[in-house]
This record gives structure tokens, sequence and C-alpha cells, in this order.
């Protein structure tokens, strides 16, 4: 599984610089691959046509995020743990008091940012969570938003379903789920390999 590679990049990769939070992130892609995606069928389709510039105004984002479906206070901490293709794998993530000024705003390389979980999601939305061309494309659709889940740190409810994919890593399909108030609970993968995780321990932040 991609470990978080995924789990970071899509948690924190373009959300917490571009609000000012720090955490660690670890971006996904792969320089080899971009010549066998060109003529890929693509599986999420963000609907801009290939051609992303978003427009960013430093205006428009706060001091403290409140999106439900992405908790990222000062000391909120997740710890998932599953199986990645036969290997054991333990994935934990913190959100950091530090602050880093990203797109104050420029980018390294043309890098753009993307949405990582809209505050109010909705079925069918499909959304580029960042876009560095040939690097890091990822992209992702909600699929449902009415999901239950159990996982070692419990059962949750009302949780958003989405269908996270790249056309760095065409083969490669995974479905994430996230709880209100908590964040990321799990995610599986279901093309390209065989890999599971589930949130075994949650500690919000303040």
């Amino acid at each position: 599984m991609s470990t978080r590679a995924n789990l970071s990049a899509r948690i924190m990769l373009v959300t917490l610089a571009a609000i000012g939070a720090a955490a660690g992130l670890t971006s996904c892609g792969d320089d080899d691959s971009t010549s066998s995606t060109q003529d890929a069928a693509p599986v999420v389709d963000p609907g801009d046509g290939g051609v992303y510039a978003p427009v960013i105004d430093p205006a428009n984002f706060v001091d403290r995020i409140d999106n439900p479906y992405l908790p990222f206070l000062p000391g909120s901490r997740w710890v998932l743990v599953g199986e990645s293709d036969g290997e054991t794998e333990r994935v934990e993530v913190t959100v950091l008091e530090e602050r880093k000024l990203v797109m104050g705003i420029s980018t390294v390389d043309g890098a753009v940012p993307g949405i990582v979980m809209p505050a109010q999601p909705s079925a069918g939305a499909a959304f580029r969570q960042e876009y560095y061309e040939g690097k890091a494309e990822d992209m992702f659709e909600i699929l449902s938003v009415t999901e239950s889940r159990t996982v070692p740190a419990g059962v949750f409810d009302a949780v958003v379903e989405t269908e996270d994919w790249s056309p760095l890593e065409p083969d490669t399909i995974e479905h994430k789920y996230d709880a209100p108030g908590v964040g990321l609970v799990g995610e599986e993968k279901v093309a390209g390999g065989e890999g599971v995780l589930g949130l075994v321990e949650f500690t919000p932040g303040a």
C-alpha cells in the first residue's frame, strides 16, 4: 500500500501548508511511470479538462481549520496499522505546532495546491489533491457520505468514502474513509495490489 505516501500526502501535502499548520508528509508519484500514463483512461475525472489553474488568495484561508473531516489542530495524532502486499504496515501522523508560509504564496517548480477534503462533501464530487506535473497528480472522487466503518479504534458513522487515483500510477486505486471529528479512519487498496489500514488510535489536538 502507498503507506502515507498517500496518507500524509492526502491529509497534509497541500492543506496544512496553505493554511500554515505543519506536519510530516510524503508526496506520491513516480517519474518512471509517466511514459505509461499518457494513454491511460482516467479513473477519476476532476472536470477541468486537464487544465488545472486554481486561483489562490491568502485572504480565503483560515488560521484555524474547522473542517470536521480534517481536524488538524496542533497535537492531533493518528496511528493506523494494517498490511501492504503481505507486509505489516504502521503509519503515524502528528500535527505539529510549527507553521510554514507557503504560497504567501509561491511554490516549488510551479507546483500548485488542491483540495484534500471539502468541509461539506457530496457524493460524485471530484477534486485534484495537488498538481506537480510528473511528480504529484493525485485525484479523488467522493463515492458516499453515509458509510459506516469498523476499525480497531471503534465504529464510525457518517463516513465519507473516496476513490483515490493518480495518472502516474494508473493501475493503483485506493478507497479511503474519513469520519467527522476524526479524519482518516481507514483505507484499502482495491486495484494494483493488496493492502488495508485501520485506525487504532486517535488523539485530538487543541
